[in-house]
């Protein structure tokens, strides 16, 4: 059976980034690793590779290669938020032993100099490069260049500024973290390239680009930007539920890897029991011709993934309402809210949400941040990136009817009790936010 699989070959680098496309499946490693044990990492890394034919078919001597892991911000590993600093090492070690120079660098969700520095050493990333005297390149500092968009189906943001170390160093390995989102659904190897937008640009590009297939299309114009070399997820432990950072752990026990980086999410959905047909990253990728969507077009190498496959996967409560119809968006953008909410108790006051909040929605009353939904576009910035957890979703009355945290309405007495709340929330609906 003939088999697409897609190379990074622009036909016109003046017009829109066309490919070429080989009669051939994509292949993804799947690798079983049990633990964050140095030595164990160590193995299925290495194993990874040679799955996909060698270090040498992806890392070159003398090339200066940077590894892009998901450093969200200052998180223990523990935690499952970040890319594992031990997945980072065994990358560093390969690519010194293909005689090549590893850097290591991210921008997290804020532009704030010492929010950056506190998660490298949160995440355990300062630690193992001064370990393996590997180079930290600061996105920000690097500087950034602008690129027209070449998406046509990006309305949003016609041309996008990328970090300059992406260009400056001779290949890119997007590092990710398996886990879910409460924007994009799922956060694999795609939505990790996002951080080599530096700085302040993240939070004004979700702004922009709201709705999840408007983001996705920004994603897309990323990858054909970014043009990574290689993709690997960290599920070895992964995160379910409200991810990107207020979601559970979960042990999965894989390492995944690919040069085709939609075939490498797509393997991610699909042991994340989520339909990859239905992930509008995935489908704005394949449509701009970038990588594999079609789980029958993709050869898995190494484990079976249903010896891997786990036997559930908790995705975001919210995931009806991220892939809403467009059409129905007026409608349900009243009906259906999903605004943050700052909780007083856990709150510090570091005013970092304020700050880095796109919609200017969120400002300090009496000591105390306040969100304003009126101006609130719902983008959950202030979600993503707060460390104390001090934010969460919440749902409007209808919102709660309609999601009912991911249960079943199945009592009578339930249905009528939440369709009185749902028409006072239509007559009175400020009145009824919670």
């Amino acid at each position: 059976m003939m088999k697409e699989t897609f190379l990074w070959s622009c036909i016109d680098a003046g017009a829109c980034n066309e490919f070429v496309i080989r009669t051939m499946k994509s292949k993804v490693a799947v690798v079983k690793c049990k633990d964050y044990e140095t030595r164990n990492v160590e193995l299925a890394v290495k194993c990874a590779f040679e799955l996909l034919g060698g270090t040498k078919a992806f890392i070159k001597s003398n090339e200066k290669v940077l590894l892009k892991p998901n450093l969200l911000g200052p998180y223990a590993p523990e935690r499952c938020i970040t890319t594992h600093p031990e997945v980072v090492r065994s990358l560093i070690k390969i690519v010194k032993e293909a005689n090549a120079l590893p850097y290591v660098g991210d921008s997290n969700s804020s532009s704030l100099n010492t929010r950056m520095h506190d998660t490298l050493q949160a995440t355990g990333i300062s630690r193992i490069c001064e370990e393996e005297t590997c180079e930290i390149v600061s996105f920000e500092r690097a500087g950034v260049e602008e690129i027209e968009s070449s998406n046509p189906n990006n309305r949003r943001i016609p041309s996008l500024e990328i970090t300059k170390a992406v260009f400056d160093l001779d290949a890119l390995i997007s590092v990710a973290k398996m886990k879910t989102h409460v924007q994009t659904v799922v956060s694999g190897a795609i939505k990790n390239l996002y951080g080599c937008v530096p700085g302040f640009r993240k939070t004004r590009y979700h702004y922009l680009a709201t709705r999840p297939d408007d983001f996705a299309e920004v994603l897309a114009d990323v990858l054909a930007i970014t043009k990574p070399r290689l993709g690997i997820i960290d599920g070895i432990y992964a995160m379910e539920g409200m991810g990107p950072a207020d979601g559970k752990r979960k042990h999965v026990g894989v390492l995944l890897m690919s040069e085709d980086l939609v075939a490498l999410d797509t393997v991610m959905t699909t042991m994340m029991k989520y339909d990859s047909r239905k992930d509008p990253i995935i489908q704005a990728a394949v449509r701009c011709g970038l990588g594999v969507g079609n789980l029958d077009s993709i050869q898995v190498v190494g484990e079976r993934l249903e010896s891997v496959m786990p036997s559930s996967y908790a995705l975001p409560s919210n995931l009806r309402e991220r892939l809403k119809p467009r059409w129905l968006g007026p409608v349900q953008d009243r009906l259906l809210r999903l605004k943050p909410r700052v909780l007083k108790e856990k709150c510090v006051s570091c005013c970092d949400c304020s700050k880095l909040c796109p919609a200017k929605a969120i400002s300090v009353i009496e000591t105390n941040m306040t969100v304003d939904k009126s101006k609130c576009v719902g983008c959950m910035c202030c979600y993503e990136l707060c460390a104390n957890r001090a934010i969460v979703v919440d749902y409007s009355i209808a919102a709660k009817i309609y999601f009912n945290k991911g249960k079943i309405i199945s009592l009578p007495r339930n249905v009528i009790k939440y369709t009185i709340r749902f028409l006072k929330s239509i007559i009175h609906p400020h009145n009824h936010i919670r």
